[in-house]
């Protein structure tokens, strides 16, 4: 599928194992305590989880990860690659995810951000989540707290 709003080399599409150093080489150019190439692995084979990514040509620009886990969606994982930031596209990323989970019957989707993360939760709060609690200590290197954020949940 196409993203809305960019030009025709962007598409979006499930990630597969193929993708897997690309998402690796985004994660630790991204997060001080990056995921390892095995966690990735770990993850995509679980029954519960999906991952997608948004490709200019076969250049991974951005890629997420989430749990289906009855109604609701768990955001584990997202990051844009550094050539990529700013320009939309993780927002375009999660709108083809929330459209991919209504089919498979999410209704709520929750995620954890650091809360020095203003860009992420700036993001996050565009595309509808709101903060619902902190998770004390969640992060580590450097350790800090995470807010806790759902959307389509009234509180």
């Amino acid at each position: 599928m196409n993203l809305p709003g960019q030009d025709e080399g962007f598409s979006i599409r499930l990630l597969t194992d193929r993708d897997l150093d690309q998402m690796v080489a985004i994660e630790e150019s991204s997060f001080t305590d990056p995921w390892s190439k095995k966690v990735f692995e770990e993850d995509m084979k679980n029954e519960l989880s999906a991952w997608y990514g948004a490709f200019y040509g076969s250049r991974l620009a951005a890629y997420m990860g989430f749990w289906a886990v009855l109604d609701e969606g768990q955001i584990n994982n997202i990051a844009t690659h550094p050539d990529f930031r700013r320009q939309g596209i993780a927002g375009r990323l999660m709108e083809a995810a929330f459209e991919e989970g209504r089919k498979k019957g999410i209704s709520a989707w929750t995620l954890e951000v650091r809360v020095s993360n203003q860009a992420a939760i700036a993001l996050y709060e565009k595309e509808g989540f709101r903060s619902a609690g902190i998770r004390p200590g969640y992060y580590s290197d450097p350790c800090e707290d995470a807010f806790i954020m759902w959307k389509g949940i009234r509180f």
